[in-house]
């Protein structure tokens, strides 16, 4: 029986090109991995915020009957004024630096509404980087 020589060290190339496949799937499963883990916090983050700051937006507007609303009126301005506020702070504790310019994809609004439906909103937009492996 007679070896070729030129064939002798085949598996090593194989096995090495197959690990080098299996890592950078194995990092793509990490990367993926951490990228939805970073989203869902910072969706909790928000999430967080917006209900802080429509619970105190609440607490201001309490006591305003549904026929008198009234978005300009200075108890709902107040409110609105509230809840961007509270949710800014509830951000921080959540380790999120948030302000009131929504623009920038990291920041809070409010929407109110007096017309047929009235209905104040807190609007909340965190942004995150995640860092890659």
């Amino acid at each position: 029986m007679i070896k070729n020589r030129s064939e002798k060290g085949q598996v090593m190339v194989l096995l090495i090109l197959a690990l080098v496949g299996l890592f950078a799937f194995a990092a793509l499963a990490i990367d993926g991995a951490m990228i939805y883990s970073d989203r869902r916090i910072a969706q909790n983050a928000a999430d967080a915020s917006s209900m802080t700051g429509i619970g105190a937006a609440g607490q201001e507007v309490q006591w305003i009957v549904k026929s008198s609303w009234n978005c300009s009126s200075s108890e709902v301005i107040n409110a609105q004024a509230t809840a961007v506020a509270e949710a800014i702070s509830s951000a921080g504790v959540n380790d999120y630096t948030i302000d009131a310019d929504i623009s920038d994809d990291n920041g809070v609004t409010t929407v109110c509404s007096d017309g047929t439906d009235k209905y104040l909103d807190v609007v909340v937009e965190v942004t995150d980087q995640t860092e890659s492996t």
